[in-house]
This record gives C-alpha cells, sequence and structure tokens, in this order.
C-alpha cells in the first residue's frame, strides 16, 4: 500500500486572517460628503469595511503647506464620519490621486447634471488611475444647484 500525502484542506493556524476592505469617501464639496458617506455605510453594512473620509483642503501658494488657514484639525471635526483625514495640497484632484493607495474602492458624491461636473472628471481620472469608483448621485443638491 502506498502511503498518501495529508491532506492540509484545514485552515492553518497560522495564515492571518484577511485585512478588512477599505473604502474611501472622497469629494471636492462639503455638501456632498453627507450622501456620499450614507451610500458607503449602506454598501458597506455586512462586509465589516473601514470607511475612510478624504477630504482635500487647498492651501494656496503664499501660505507653507504645513501653515495653512485652517488647521487640519478642525477641518475634521466639521466633516461627518468617524475617520476623517484631511489632504493639504495645491490641487484638490492631485491630492486626493496622490492619498489613495493603488486601486482603492472610492464612494464619491456627486450631482446629476446635464453637463459633465467636477465630481465626474474626477471619476473619469481615478478611474484612469486604477481606481474602482462609485458615483453616490445626491438628489438634493441636484435640484439645488
Amino acid at each position: 500500500m502506498i502511503p498518501t500525502r495529508k491532506e492540509t484542506n484545514a485552515p492553518s493556524a497560522t495564515k492571518p486572517a484577511p485585512e478588512p476592505m477599505s473604502v474611501f469617501v472622497v469629494s471636492l464639496r462639503d455638501d456632498l460628503f453627507t450622501h456620499a458617506i450614507a451610500a458607503a455605510r449602506r454598501f458597506t453594512k455586512d462586509l465589516g469595511s473601514k470607511v475612510t473620509v478624504l477630504a482635500p483642503r487647498v492651501v494656496p501658494y503664499p501660505l507653507d503647506l504645513e501653515r495653512p488657514q485652517v488647521s487640519p484639525a478642525f477641518s475634521a471635526h466639521t466633516l461627518p464620519g468617524e475617520n476623517v483625514r484631511v489632504v493639504l495640497c495645491r490641487d484638490a484632484r492631485a491630492g486626493l490621486i496622490q492619498s489613495l493607495p493603488v486601486r482603492s474602492l472610492v464612494i464619491m458624491g456627486a450631482r446629476k447634471r446635464w453637463w459633465k461636473t467636477k465630481e465626474e472628471s474626477l471619476a473619469e481620472r481615478l478611474r484612469a488611475e486604477g481606481h474602482h469608483v462609485f458615483l453616490a448621485w445626491n438628489p438634493e443638491a441636484s435640484q439645488n444647484g
């Protein structure tokens, strides 16, 4: 009789548990953050995912990047969400692109217009960079301008 190899289909005790998926909520407008975060929570409800809010804050050129007009702590406090990361940058789009990990899952609040909005342009740029982008349309923002 030939001995058979021991089957190792059982999970190993030394194998680390998979990290929860990270979801990033980004927006170029503060009024769209609340809707995007609500969409992110609905989307990740049963996944145990970590939701991170990325808030770009443009610092004008006369000021040093480390000394913006409004402190990042105050900016983070004024936005909804538990895990808010303020991105100090000269250009909001470039700052967001540089802040996202490779192939991130991104949820953005957006307004529905017949012309292409800034949010749609940013979504196209993020997709071109290899990120997965979901636009959460906000009907109230679309009606109010």
